[in-house]
């Protein structure tokens, strides 16, 4: 009974993206001023170490800003990818590339599709997981996907499986 409160396994169905600890911000913060300052500076020296950081930061974030500007290179000539680069920061968006990627090669379906109350329910085969099932449902009325795998449960971006089905059916904006 008490794993249930510590194992992550145990979470897989709640929502965890975004999931920092207060601890791992100052530890991050911690870090990133120690390379400025010293033991033993005086108040001065500090707050100009200090003016010193933060100037950096602006610089690294101004800099990062000029970046994205830019569409990254894209893998497929899938518009729902380009439509990612848009949506999504740098970082988040090469992790949906890859499942974007993914759902072109390493998915099929595995079995008929079916309408269920009108929500469209598809079996798809990964590939990459020892040809697992998983199943997406798709409901146009709600504007609503999901899978069985719920990645998008736990870090919040749409799953391979997900970009199959969506890519089925000449979908080619991921659903708000």
């Amino acid at each position: 009974e008490m794993r249930n409160s510590w194992i992550p396994a145990f979470f897989r169905d709640k929502p965890m993206g975004g999931l920092l600890r207060t601890t791992s911000r100052s530890e991050s913060s911690n870090f990133y001023f120690n390379h400025f300052v010293q033991k033993g500076d005086t108040l001065s020296e500090f707050y100009m170490c200090y003016e010193s950081a933060i100037d950096k930061q602006i610089h690294e974030a101004k800099s990062l800003d000029n970046r994205d500007t830019s569409i990254p290179n894209l893998t497929t000539e899938k518009l729902i990818e380009k439509y990612a680069a848009r949506l999504y920061t740098r970082s988040i968006f090469h992790k949906v590339q890859k499942e974007i990627k993914a759902s072109c090669f390493h998915i099929q379906l595995g079995g008929q599709p079916m309408i269920v109350d009108g929500v469209n329910k598809y079996v798809v085969k990964d590939k990459f997981f020892q040809d697992s099932l998983f199943e997406v449902q798709l409901s146009f009325s709600t504007n609503d996907v999901s899978c069985s795998c719920q990645l998008f449960t736990r870090v919040g971006y749409l799953c391979r499986h997900c970009f199959f089905c969506l890519a089925l059916w000449g979908i080619e904006e991921i659903p708000q």
